[in-house]
């Protein structure tokens, strides 16, 4: 008897595979880059800026005196200090005609939806997260996407929306991207850890998809 298990896409196949490749590139041109990130988040949590090796032989397990392990951060002073500035600039977005065709008023309508985007995802909030991590770490980032509109009269209706990001080392853009802001990246991956049964409420059909006893 023939079997009636459908084939997988051939088109989705080689996007899954193209994105692993991607993601292995990614992993590999970032993989110093990340641990100099992480080594700079770990240093800023005081009780961390003294090694194992350190502390042991400060407390006089070798026969000599204990002597005292103070942490005293010296970055939080310089470090809240842009984080005000920051916060005092206001960020955002700020939409003018610039050629001879485009309309005064058609950019004040822009920038009226605009604002009106920003103050519906609370976009401050969003990037003051991103800016944070950059301060502290050297990189952060925030995502502008839709979502379906609840309030909406039509279910299948969106609406764009700005979204910080939770766990920010889970953020690959592409390492070929030259800007500043990796906007000339070909991709951008955004990855998060989920359990196996959540993964397993979310996606079914997955191959080796078991649910915890």
């Amino acid at each position: 008897m023939a079997s009636t298990k459908s084939k997988p896409d051939a088109s989705v196949t080689a996007k899954i595979e193209e994105a692993r490749a991607r993601f292995k590139v990614v992993l590999e041109a970032e993989e110093k880059q990340r641990e100099r990130e992480t080594a700079d988040l770990k240093f800023q949590v005081p009780e961390y800026q003294w090694s194992d090796a350190d502390r042991k032989a400060r407390a006089g397990s070798d026969g000599t005196p204990p002597r005292p392990t103070l942490s005293i951060s010296k970055l939080d002073q310089p470090r809240m200090l842009i984080l005000n500035q920051m916060r005092s600039a206001d960020l955002g977005v700020q939409v003018h005609p610039v050629s001879e065709d485009a309309e005064q008023e058609t950019a004040e309508a822009i920038q009226g939806l605009y604002r009106h985007i920003e103050r519906k995802s609370r976009a401050e909030l969003a990037r003051y997260w991103a800016f944070d991590r950059a301060v502290t770490a050297g990189r952060g980032a925030y995502r502008v996407l839709t979502e379906y509109d609840d309030e909406g009269g039509d279910p299948s209706d969106q609406r764009i929306v700005i979204k910080r990001i939770l766990h920010q080392e889970g953020v690959y853009f592409d390492p070929a991207a030259t800007e500043p802001d990796y906007s000339d990246g070909r991709f951008v991956f955004v990855v998060a850890w989920i359990s196996r049964d959540e993964f397993a409420r979310l996606y079914p059909k997955a191959k080796g998809v078991e649910h915890s006893k």
